[in-house]
């Protein structure tokens, strides 16, 4: 499981990092994001908090804190479309390296998944990659829902690697993304739902979303697998809501 994974050496850089115990989340309700936002969502977007809502941390605590704030390029990578946030993110939209794969089946979200073949993941190396890069229109704190599921539940396969920028995940820079391993797909709860990190110590337990920094501009979200058939059908970049932690802040 994660504690015991990230315990491991080669993951010291991991430990660091914040939970949001009641994190701005932004989710959409029901299906996961408005699915058509284009420019018009985008520039709606006046509400993105400035600062850190009450209760809620970033999504990492390297130091300075500066060196948390992620985004701003000014164009997309070479291969990638940017798209709007408020917008859900299908697995069929990510650029994808092996060993990750895109799964069709009727069952998930939007009827495909990403997620690592049986047998091809570990704890320790990054497996592939699946890059999207999304517009952020103002220097803000957001929430990355999602509709997630751990594909087995009885050896705890539950996490993946997760990095921003054009760099890619590393794994002994950046973060491990947990999910609830009970073979359900969640969307837009704090139990799965959204993006939640393993930490160590009295904070390894997930709970709830955590909360991060970017700057306007261009963002790349890259996934990379970490355990076997840990399964992602969708993201949804969106506000940080200061007067509901883990309410819509899009109405």
């Amino acid at each position: 499981m994660f504690a015991q994974s990230v315990a491991r050496a080669g993951f010291g850089a991991l430990v660091g990092l914040c939970l949001v115990a009641a994190a701005g989340c932004g989710g959409a309700g029901g299906g996961g994001g408005s699915g058509g936002g284009g420019a018009g969502k985008a520039a709606a977007t006046a509400n993105v908090p400035t600062k850190l809502p009450s209760g809620a941390t970033l999504g990492c605590a390297e130091a300075p804190a500066d060196s948390c704030v992620y985004g701003g390029a000014a164009s997309a990578p070479a291969g990638l479309k940017a798209v709007n946030i408020n917008t859900k993110i299908s697995a069929d939209m990510f650029k994808l390296q092996d060993p990750l794969t895109l799964v069709t089946d009727k069952a998930a979200p939007g009827g495909k998944y990403i997620a690592l073949p049986t047998g091809t993941g570990g704890t320790s190396a990054l497996g592939g990659d699946a890059a999207v890069a999304v517009t952020v229109p103002q220097d803000g704190y957001y929430v990355i829902w999602a509709g997630t599921q751990s594909g087995d539940t009885t050896t705890g396969t539950d996490s993946l690697f997760l990095g921003f920028d054009s760099t890619g995940p590393s794994a002994d820079i950046d973060h491990v993304w947990s999910l609830n391993p009970d073979n359900t797909w969640h969307q837009n709860d704090s139990t799965g739902g959204c993006v939640q990190l393993v930490h160590a110590g009295k904070n390894d337990a997930p709970n709830g979303c955590d909360t991060w920094h970017f700057k306007k501009g261009v963002l790349v979200i890259h996934l990379s697998g970490r355990e076997d058939d840990s399964r992602v059908a969708w993201l949804d970049v969106a506000p940080a809501s200061a007067a509901k932690p883990l309410g819509d802040a899009r109405g």
